[in-house]
Order: C-alpha cells, then sequence, then structure tokens
C-alpha cells in the first residue's frame, strides 16, 4: 500500500513537472495538468460509485443464491421463556447445569439472588442447539412447576437470502475493483479514488459478513430464558369445589372482620394524642366558662 503510493506520488510529480514544460510551450491552450487529473479522478469515482451502486442494486450481477443455501432451506430463530416454582432451588440449578452440559449448549447468563428469607430465586440464559431446543423445554418443565412458558420463532430466511445475495454482489464487485486498480497506474488521483471506493465496498462486505454470523450464531443455537423461585409451601392453583368456595368465603368474611377491628383499634390508637389535646385545649376551657357563669347566675339571684 505504501509502496504503491510512493509510486504513484513519483509518477504523478513527472506528470506535473512535464506537463508545466508543456504549457509554456503551447500558446492559447485553455487547460492544465492538474485540471486533466482532476476531471480525471473524479470521472473515475463517479464510474466506481456507479459500478458500486448497480452491484448493490442487483445490475451488474443478477442476484442469485449463495452455494450454500438451498432456496427452499428456511432459517429460523427459536427462543424459548419458562417461569418455574421449585420446591429446592440448589437442587433445580445443579439439574439444569447438567442437562446445559448433556445436550452440549452453554450458559451465556446466571443471576441468583435471594428475596424473602432463605428462599432463593434464579435467572439462566441458555443457548441450545436447536435440534434439541423441544426436548430440552420439555425437561424444564418438569424441574417444578411452570406458571408461564412462551415459545417463539422468528423467520428470517429472506433477509438472510438478500444479504446474502447483496455480499455475493459486493465480492465480485471487489475483484473488478482490484483488477481497475491494477490496470490503471502512474496518476495518484485514480490510484486513491480506487482505494476509497475499495474501503467503502470492504466496509459493506464486512457488515454483511458480521451480520450472517448474527443469524448463523441463533439459527443454530436456540435461546432460553429460565426464571426460577424457591418456595417450599407453593401449591399450584387448582378448580374450587362449591364445598371449597363456601370456605374461601367464610374465610374471606373473617378476614375482612379482623381488618376492621384493626382499622378501629389503629384508629384509636391515631386519635388518642389528638383526644387530650382536644379536651385540654376546648373542652376545659368550655367547663371552666360554663362553671364562672353558673355561679356568677347564683351569686345575682
Amino acid at each position: 500500500m505504501l509502496r504503491s503510493l510512493a509510486f504513484a506520488t513519483v509518477v504523478f510529480s513527472s506528470v506535473l513537472i512535464a506537463g508545466c514544460g508543456a504549457q509554456d510551450r503551447m500558446t492559447g491552450a485553455k487547460y492544465s495538468p492538474s485540471t486533466v487529473a482532476y476531471d480525471s479522478a473524479r470521472s473515475m469515482e463517479q464510474t466506481l460509485s456507479e459500478q458500486q451502486d448497480n452491484a448493490v442494486a442487483g445490475e451488474v450481477n443478477p442476484i442469485s443464491l449463495p452455494d450454500n443455501l438451498e432456496p427452499d432451506e428456511q432459517k429460523i430463530i427459536y427462543t424459548a421463556t419458562i417461569d418455574l416454582v421449585v420446591k429446592d432451588f440448589a437442587g433445580v440449578e445443579s439439574q439444569i447445569r447438567k442437562m446445559v452440559k448433556d445436550f452440549g449448549g452453554n450458559i451465556a447468563e446466571f443471576r441468583e439472588y435471594r428475596r424473602t428469607g432463605d428462599e432463593l430465586s434464579g435467572h439462566w440464559v441458555l443457548r441450545i442447539p436447536v435440534a434439541r431446543f423441544d426436548d430440552f423445554v420439555d425437561q424444564v418443565v418438569d424441574l417444578g412447576v411452570p406458571r408461564d412458558r412462551q415459545i417463539s420463532s422468528e423467520d428470517v430466511s429472506a433477509e438472510y437470502v438478500d444479504i446474502s445475495a447483496r455480499l455475493t454482489n459486493q465480492r465480485r464487485l471487489e475483484e473488478r475493483m482490484l483488477k481497475l486498480v491494477d490496470e490503471r497506474t502512474g496518476n495518484v488521483s485514480d490510484v486513491i479514488a480506487a482505494e476509497s471506493q475499495l474501503a467503502k465496498i470492504r466496509e459493506q462486505i464486512e457488515l454483511y459478513e458480521g451480520r450472517l454470523r448474527y443469524f448463523d450464531d441463533r439459527i443454530e443455537m436456540t435461546t432460553v430464558t429460565i426464571t426460577a423461585q424457591e418456595d417450599r409451601s407453593y401449591t399450584p392453583p387448582q378448580a374450587p369445589t362449591f364445598g371449597g368456595r363456601i370456605g374461601e368465603t367464610f374465610s374471606g368474611s373473617l378476614l375482612a372482620l379482623r381488618k376492621f377491628g384493626e382499622f378501629v383499634v389503629l384508629a384509636a390508637v391515631a386519635i388518642g394524642p389528638w383526644l387530650g389535646v382536644f379536651l385540654v385545649a376546648v373542652v376545659f376551657p368550655l367547663w371552666l366558662l360554663v362553671r364562672m357563669l353558673r355561679r356568677s347566675r347564683k351569686s345575682t339571684a
């Protein structure tokens, strides 16, 4: 790269010197070597830009599927979210680690925290091969009582094919650009313009390759998110019977009565201090006033 730029700079300087000498010998000339170099570089840059835009639009080469992708092959990303209530969190955590290893997956994220008392909770983000996704989800559900389970899929086939085709065209354009750069020698402006366009093409290629690597990873390895909360006294909800509904109604009534009694007691405790202030500041002065009025009436009588 540096050697080619140095060579181009020497050639460009020679052209300028020769052009200046030619201009002194020419009368009535309306152009200069710098103008010719600028126009040449600008023309080349426009040509390269047009070729790049045409390649992206599929005009240089028609969009075709890459060799490693069949036309009827679907690219689907699977994810699952499971919320469990378990009796023994430590035991479940150990089983999950063993299951991930047996199924050929890996743990992307794990967090353990304590909510109330000695009961623990945990959060996992697991990566499981797509071929064993269903079996893994079924075994996870058996670890406890599932309060919530969601399985979703995203079909990215169209986007995958589109990006693959664009990547193929960008690579072909890169090859043509390299040949064009090899053929154009001696003009530093042309070289710089060509290398600038090559850098843009290379950047697009890297973006497309990164996007396809992301898709391949998500397609081959599914994502399973598990939340497990320990509750030793938890019982799953069941359909209530008539006797159960009577018991729930009676229990609810007793609970409401107890809450009312608590409210009365708390209200009395809250009013107590203010009642003393009311007696001293209002009731006692009124009592003294009434007593004085009675005495004055008796004395006048």
